[in-house]
């Protein structure tokens, strides 16, 4: 009876026996918790006789305290938690890993679709609540555009004049270097111009001599010569596209065109003519605010076309709205959309109103035929994306940093600082931009608008700033009043 009882005392009294860990481990997690250094030795040594008889509880020596925090801290411990610890804190720790993993995994999404996709978005709008016909819309990217892109569609293009606008696009000085560094593409050296370093110029319509005599009479003719089959489009498929073109819900890539301007014909400038039906064309129907209706574009960029050099360069668009038969002039009237942002355009009316009067434009006139808009822009307002809340609004912001996961009221307005020392830009050297295509005039005027505060708010012009000037037409006895609003920018 005495052994029998003496062996059940041992079999309650003496501890497992502890994990060994070597004496570098124990001396670096007893300086991590902030205990003395103690010296572990290589084997536990058996409880004390006395300490057993006199029924004392057992306390966990420093060596088994060490290990199982160190257990607790380490991802290995986790199997230790499953079979020791609570099955709901286990669960929960399990829940939490994979929530991490799965917003580690969207936010880098996010990352990469900021820095590799630059969406611009182009809202046009009228001050009044009624339908503003805008002709023509030209488009003119101001960036480092898909080189890998740009060399198979000069590579796979049949067509003459295609392959001849695409070698126009295709910047030798940019894209040679990041061209040869590529084995798809060393046979075609020769054919894309990159097999030397000089660089070859060409004109984008053959025989279309731009000079500035003859050039805003030699691009009426050719816009109004060619029909719906004849123009020269840019048709650039699938993962190729050098841009993607939204408006609404429709897909206008076919839209774009290609479009020599004003003393940079040789600039890969778009335009966007509206659609065309049964040969006939039609204008653009941007409604009041534009929201829905404006035009959205996107320039694709690809890291590979950059290698060694990091993420890939800033990019930009320079934007004009014309007539349809008007030679566009962007650097003049055009103005400059940021990347990575969404862009209210404020379009106004500037009013030309034909009156007759035999004498005196100051006398009482009689006001005949219907006024005509013309348009110029407003300035830039640069802004961040715009995140909304779908209907109804029942959905919260979870506090997490991501994108896609918050979603704000749509009366809300998320707003980046803004990133430039003036609001309304006047040249290319006030920004971070540069044009990396040659250009005569690298300089462009912003139009007198008053920079807009909020997203649906737009300045009213009172009769203090409109500025009208009457001229007479000649060869009769009209007077033409042009009014526009001048409002400078703030």
């Amino acid at each position: 009876m005495e052994g029998s009882s003496k062996s059940k005392m041992d079999m309650l009294d003496v501890a497992p026996p502890a994990v060994y860990l070597p004496p570098e481990t124990m001396r670096t997690f007893a300086w991590l918790k902030g205990v003395p250094e103690v010296t572990a030795r290589p084997h536990p040594s058996p409880p004390d006789a006395a300490d057993s008889a006199s029924g004392e509880g057992k306390k966990e020596t420093l060596r088994q305290l060490v290990s199982r925090q160190m257990d607790s801290m380490s991802i290995g411990g986790l199997s230790h938690m499953w079979k020791a610890s609570h099955p709901l804190f286990s669960f929960l720790w399990a829940v939490w890993s994979i929530g991490c993993l799965v917003l580690f995994v969207m936010d880098m999404n996010s990352i990469l679709r900021h820095y590799f996709m630059y969406p611009v978005t182009i809202s046009i709008a009228n001050q009044k609540p009624s339908s503003l016909e805008v002709p023509a819309i030209t488009i003119c990217p101001k960036a480092r555009v898909s080189c890998r892109g740009l060399a198979y569609a000069v590579i796979n293009t049949s067509e003459d004049e295609l392959k001849n606008i695409s070698g126009n696009l295709f910047d030798k000085a940019k894209c040679c270097g990041a061209v040869k560094n590529l084995d798809e593409f060393a046979e075609y050296l020769n054919e894309l111009g990159c097999a030397m370093d000089i660089l070859a110029a060409g004109s984008l319509f053959p025989g279309f001599v731009t000079t500035p005599e003859n050039l805003n009479e030699e691009f009426e003719e050719l816009i109004q010569q060619l029909n719906v089959t004849e123009r020269r489009k840019i048709l650039v498929q699938a993962n190729n596209s050098i841009v993607s073109c939204t408006i609404g819900d429709d897909q206008c890539l076919d839209w774009i065109e290609h479009t020599p301007t004003k003393g940079i014909a040789s600039t890969p400038c778009f335009t966007l003519f509206g659609r065309l039906e049964d040969g006939a064309q039609i204008p653009f129907k941007i409604l009041f605010s534009g929201v829905e209706n404006g035009v959205s574009l996107v320039l694709k960029t690809d890291l590979s076309d950059y290698p060694a050099s990091g993420l890939a360069e800033d990019s930009g668009f320079v934007v004009d709205v014309h007539s349809a038969f008007a030679l566009p002039d962007v650097y003049s009237t055009g103005f400059l959309v940021a990347p990575r942002t969404s862009t209210r355009v404020a379009i106004t009316t500037r009013k030309k109103t034909h009156e007759t009067h035999p004498n005196s434009p100051h006398i009482n006139k009689e006001k005949k035929g219907a006024s005509t808009p013309t348009f110029h822009v407003a300035c830039v307002l640069p802004q961040s994306k715009v995140l909304r809340r779908p209907h109804p609004y029942r959905a919260k912001c979870c506090g997490v940093p991501i994108p896609t996961a918050c979603v704000l009221p749509q009366s809300k307005v998320q707003r980046r600082p803004h990133p430039y020392k003036s609001k309304c830009i006047s040249s290319w050297r006030d920004t971070s931009f540069h044009p990396l295509l040659g250009a005569e005039d690298e300089t462009f005027r912003s139009s007198h608008e008053k920079y807009t505060q909020r997203a649906k708010t737009f300045p009213k012009c009172g009769r203090r700033r409109w500025k009208c000037v009457e001229e007479q037409m000649k060869e009769a006895d009209d007077w033409i009043k042009d009014c526009s609003c001048q409002i400078e920018c703030e």
